[in-house]
């Protein structure tokens, strides 16, 4: 994994620093609401920490960046809101290709943002980034974003950076599985190609750090 930044942004690995971000973005009812039920501190802590594991992990399938709004100065954050001299994540971002132990055919994406950090485009610009990522420097052939097709914002964000739908609702792999919040009758499943980023009008600049 490395650390790479768009215009606004910087992805780098998940790491301890981020447990307070991670647990108010799982915690947060309405920003689970289209995902699974909130949290309780402990499961969330328990998940945080799960995550950071698997980014060590290189067999895990699981993937995950905390996002930092590059124009948050320091003099702007609050002693009680940070204990490191950097600005605060705002959310995450991920790539799995695996659901449990199920291997998924394509890899897919997803992004979580803080509450305060919607509507401001970053959302846009953090999924944007993201598959700039996955296809320059990982050179995935496909990546596709699942997620509830009651949440319109999420599928507007999708449609924005060059997501199309997909036929099927649900990997093959999880066709014959038992309905969960992962694969239920909402679930919506887009995708993108390569070429379809190639030759998409919005895309995302970034630069990889070394």
């Amino acid at each position: 994994m490395k650390v790479f930044t768009s215009k606004n942004l910087q992805m780098r690995p998940l790491a301890a620093q981020d447990q307070a971000m991670f647990c108010a973005l799982y915690t947060d009812e309405k920003t689970m609401r289209f995902i699974e039920p909130a949290y309780s501190q402990e499961k969330a802590i328990k998940t945080f920490k799960s995550f950071v594991k698997k980014n060590t992990d290189s067999s895990s399938g699981f993937s995950t960046w905390a996002i930092v709004n590059k124009t948050i100065h320091i003099s702007d954050i609050s002693k009680t809101e940070t204990e490191h001299l950097a600005p605060p994540a705002i959310g995450l971002v991920l790539l799995y290709n695996k659901a449990g132990n199920k291997e998924l055919k394509i890899t897919e994406v997803g992004i979580l943002l803080l509450r305060q950090a919607n509507g401001k485009l970053l959302a846009e610009e953090g999924l944007g980034a993201m598959l700039s990522y996955a296809f320059s420097q990982l050179h995935l052939p496909h990546v596709n974003a699942r997620f509830d097709r009651r949440n319109l914002a999420t599928k507007r964000i999708t449609r924005k950076v060059g997501f199309s739908y997909h036929q099927n609702s649900a990997d093959e792999v999880l066709s014959k599985s038992p309905k969960d919040n992962f694969n239920n009758k909402h679930t919506c499943l887009e995708t993108i190609s390569l070429n379809q980023w190639k030759n998409h009008a919005l895309q995302y600049e970034i630069t990889v750090k070394n």
